[in-house]
């Protein structure tokens, strides 16, 4: 049974004694249960936890983006149904078989914008009747390429940008001393929660995209450039993973062991997979096969078996987080390791060439 923080103890005993809701940051309401990323076994257990406590977050919090706020609020009252049954009475409890642990709970798997960090960070913005080198002036010292327009937190006007100033003095020759006169009045506004693929094509086409919460504020700003970064963040852990994949498979398999080592080195569960060559294993069989003192020494390296074994068992645990796809990102810890056994797997791969 999954141990409850006193923080979210403390938290429901007062949520449920006044019936109201309380807002918690996502990082720090991850700290109460001791961890930074949501990994599945986390997220299960937060899972239970929040249950045992009859509490809910909203947005769910598997998904929420990490600086993003959390609301916490009593659970929803299991639903009535009617039976069908003449004896029973109208409005009783079902008592069909429970559904699995979770099973109710399970969150929307669809990533949405709100999940990208530029999406819940507020844009600096300047008002329509203020002075063009104002905007310049902003644009200039925090290196951006456009600020919103706004009047208020939910009142967009329209957004400035180098190119609507070059656009609205150089090519229409208009005058260009307030933000107004060369302004761009054609801005995209997107919910947070609009699904990832969807607003990335929105953002391919218009640039640039403002995004709002479910009150209408303008929580973020989101542009290409921020999508290119996050796709560098979200590809690198994958092709990292896979060259230290690919070439401990090519170490395994320049060795040419028997067939007999390999099938003997399958999970003995897996009664339906057949292992006709090195392809056909798993990197936990890798690691498995390589663990035999007898198996690591025809590689042929004069290297510690107990420091590489221990270098693959760490990868094959980063691979598991991040084969199941969670909201955050690798921490740099994380990301650095990877870094440094790819390139550990490289100068293995140049030792065999020379």
């Amino acid at each position: 049974m999954a141990k409850v923080p006193q923080q979210l103890k403390d938290h429901a005993t007062r949520i449920h004694d006044s019936r109201h809701s309380a807002s918690v940051g996502v990082r720090r309401f991850l700290g109460w249960f001791g961890v930074q990323r949501r990994g599945y076994l986390v997220v299960k257990q937060i899972r239970s936890a929040l249950r045992r406590v009859k509490l809910v977050t909203e947005p769910d919090f598997e998904s929420a983006p990490s600086e993003g706020r959390l609301r916490l609020q009593p659970a929803p009252e299991p639903k009535l149904r009617a039976k069908k049954d003449a004896g029973k009475s109208i409005g009783e409890t079902s008592s069909e078989a429970p559904q699995a642990e979770g099973q109710a709970e399970l969150s929307d798997p669809t990533p949405r914008l709100g999940t990208l960090g530029p999406a819940n960070r507020k844009p600096l913005s300047i008002n329509r009747d203020a002075k063009v080198r104002e905007a310049v002036t902003l644009m200039v010292q925090y290196d951006y390429s456009q600020l919103p327009v706004m009047q208020n937190s939910r009142d967009v006007d329209g957004l400035i940008s180098w190119k609507s100033i070059g656009e609205a003095s150089k090519v229409h020759n208009k005058e260009c001393t307030f933000v107004r006169q060369c302004m761009d009045t054609d801005v995209e506004i997107l919910r947070d929660d609009t699904p990832l693929w969807k607003a990335i094509r929105t953002i391919a086409e218009k640039d640039v995209v403002l995004v709002k919460n479910s009150a209408k504020e303008i929580i973020g700003l989101v542009s290409t450039y921020d999508i290119a970064v996050e796709y560098h963040s979200l590809s690198e852990p994958f092709l990292l993973l896979g060259e230290i994949e690919n070439n401990l498979r090519q170490l395994i398999a320049r060795r040419k062991y028997p067939l007999s080592v390999l099938e003997a080195t399958k999970d003995p569960k897996d009664t339906e997979r057949k292992v006709k060559n090195v392809s056909d294993l798993t990197f936990g069989e890798y690691i498995e096969l390589l663990q035999k003192p007898e198996n690591w020494q025809s590689i042929g390296y004069n290297l510690s078996r107990k420091t590489f074994i221990a270098e693959m068992i760490e990868v094959r645990k980063i691979r598991n987080e991040v084969m199941h796809f969670h909201p955050d990102p690798l921490t740099k810890v994380e990301l650095d390791y990877l870094r440094r056994v790819a390139n550990m797997m490289r100068s293995l791969k140049l030792w065999n060439a020379k």
